[in-house]
Formats: C-alpha cells, structure tokens, sequence
C-alpha cells in the first residue's frame, strides 16, 4: 500500500467546518444526478471546488448568502460537498481545470447537472496481506483519492470476491475505522488488521 504525503495535498483550506460523514447526505431523494439552475452574481455562483482529483471535479462548499446557497434555501435536491460537477450548459467535461474554466466564463442564468454520490461501506481483512491502492490526500474536503487498485491487493480480491465493485479509482474514502476528517488519521487506520470503509463512489 502506498500513499501521497503532505506535500501533495491541495494549498487550498477550507475555511468553513466540513459535514460530518453520517450525515452528509442524509435523506437524499434516489436520482443520482440533478440540475441546477443559477444566475451568476459579482462574487460568481456561490460555489467552491475541490479540484485535487484531475478528473471529478467536486463541490467543496457552498459559501452562506450566495447563489447556491439561496438555490438551497427553496429547493428539495440541495447541492452539497462531495457532489461532482458533470455538465455546464449541457457541455460535459473529463477535465477538473477545462470544467472550472467553463463554470469562470460561463454568464447570466446557466444550468449546472451534478452527480449525487453513492454511499459505499465495506470491510476487508489484509492479515498482513497489501490493501494495494494508491491514495491521494484531499484537505479541501477531507478524504483520501482513489488513484489506482493493484489487481494483487486486497481491495481488487474483495471486489472479485463479492462479485461487487466496492472501490474504484477517483472514488473518495471519506471514513476508517470511524476515523474521519483527517486524511493521516484515516490512512493509520488502513494499517490494522480489520478494516472498514465508507466511501463515496462516482461514475466514471
């Protein structure tokens, strides 16, 4: 198992207190993507990314008194953190800085479809056995990066296991053992002998 240091992480801090994990997406109605529609103000929509994965472009958080944050006074399907950006005026990108440049030009009233991620928790037992995944740390919202699964590793073996695909590159590990908000935490946790995950997981 390996993972990326410190050095690694975004520069970016968010200022305002990350949700707790239980209920970060507690209540959620069942679609798993939305649209949203905004009107783009002088401070822009309202809304912060997490762009350390290159590919899934997050929501961060959703500063109080701005667009979004007014979207979500009135609406049922809220924008939350950990929701991925897959559309801007129809157009989809594969590309976290292609889509953060399309949400800075994007003007006026503009659509935006987001993905609801779906909740994953599972358990794996190493006995001294590699989880094999390559991690990278996110401080903007606390979680560790899916980079990549050696097929050797625990991890693929229980997806192959179980017939399931528990875990997947550009997923978010969001908790470890209970352990959440705190990447180091989280990746001591990996270590022990039994191992829970929960995990937000995106299409790819």
């Amino acid at each position: 198992m390996c993972w990326r240091g410190l050095d690694e992480m975004e520069e970016f801090e968010n200022p305002f207190r990350p949700l707790p994990v239980e209920i970060c997406h507690k209540g959620d109605p069942p679609a798993r993507t939305f649209r949203v529609k905004l009107r783009r103000r002088q401070d822009g929509f309202g809304l912060n990314f997490d762009a350390t994965d290159s590919a899934v472009l997050l929501v961060g958080w959703v500063p109080d008194g701005g667009a979004a944050s007014q979207w979500n006074q009135k609406a049922q399907q809220k924008i939350q953190p950990y929701d991925r950006l897959l559309e801007v005026n129809g157009s989809k990108l594969f590309d976290s800085a292609k889509m953060l440049k399309a949400v800075s030009a994007a003007d006026g009233l503009v659509e935006f479809c987001f993905e609801r991620p779906r909740p994953q928790e599972f358990t794996v037992h190493p006995r001294g056995e590699k989880l094999g995944v390559i991690l990278k740390f996110s401080k903007v919202v606390p979680s560790l990066i899916v980079k990549a699964l050696d097929t050797s590793g625990v991890l693929v073996k229980t997806n192959v296991a179980d017939a399931a695909v528990h875990l997947k590159p550009h997923d978010r590990i969001v908790q470890v053992n209970g352990e959440s908000g705190d990447c180091i935490a989280m990746t001591r946790q990996l270590l022990e002998e039994t191992v829970t995950l929960k995990c937000w997981q995106y299409s790819t």
